[in-house]
């Protein structure tokens, strides 16, 4: 099977009138290289018309279920059982989607145009993923990000990945001291990942990306 063969079986899930407003990208297409779990298909969008052209579609389409989801986020269940996530929160062009991303592994998009599908990936993205590394394009929140890491360490068995810089000093979570007759518990010792990822991740501005 191809890249494009699995983009295709994605956007097979998806009703015939919805496929052509989406822009699929992340973890259903890094699954490909990496051999993970898909979870859910995250669906985005080239505009805030197409966000709600097809969340009406597939409100209204036979077999498919509304589910819970965050703000800026519709999810539906599927006919076959596959959950897919309507992204409404960014709109852009596949290009601008793809450079999102938090990690560059899941820097992955595709379009369906009729019967042809383009997959379009970050020119680093597939060999991250196939060797399961961690790069960080881009910084969502910190505590985000370092959470999004440690997911991607402990339940896919990633690695960082060794090319990214890392600063040396990393802020402390508990400056200067307590008040008098305050006792604050002694923070557990993170794992040596999470250290050297906050490192690489305090060079990086908050950029209210990254996608799941």
């Amino acid at each position: 099977m191809t890249a494009e063969q699995h983009a295709r079986s994605l956007f097979d899930v998806l009703p015939v009138q919805v496929r052509h407003l989406v822009v699929l990208g992340g973890g259903s297409l890094r699954a490909f290289y990496d051999g993970t779990a898909i979870k859910d298909i995250d669906c985005f969008f080239k505009s805030c018309a197409d966000f709600y052209r097809a969340s009406f579609e597939l409100s209204a389409e036979p077999g498919w279920v509304s589910e819970d989801a965050p703000n800026g986020i519709k999810n539906f269940r599927s006919p076959c059982g596959k959950l897919v996530s309507l992204i409404g929160f960014e709109f852009g062009t596949p290009d601008e989607h793809c450079a999102r991303f938090d990690l560059r592994c899941c820097a992955h998009v595709a379009v369906c145009l009729g019967e042809q599908v383009i997959v379009v990936s970050d020119p680093e993205a597939i060999a991250d993923a196939s060797a399961k590394l961690v790069f960080i394009l881009n910084n969502n929140g910190t505590e985000r990000t370092i959470r999004r890491i440690t997911h991607y360490v402990e339940d896919y068995g990633y690695t960082l990945h060794p090319d990214q810089p890392e600063q040396d000093d990393v802020e402390d979570d508990y400056p200067g001291h307590a008040p008098q007759g305050v006792h604050i518990p002694p923070k557990a010792p993170e794992p040596e990942y999470i250290v050297r990822a906050r490192r690489r991740v305090r060079a990086i501005p908050v950029t209210n990306h990254g996608y799941p």
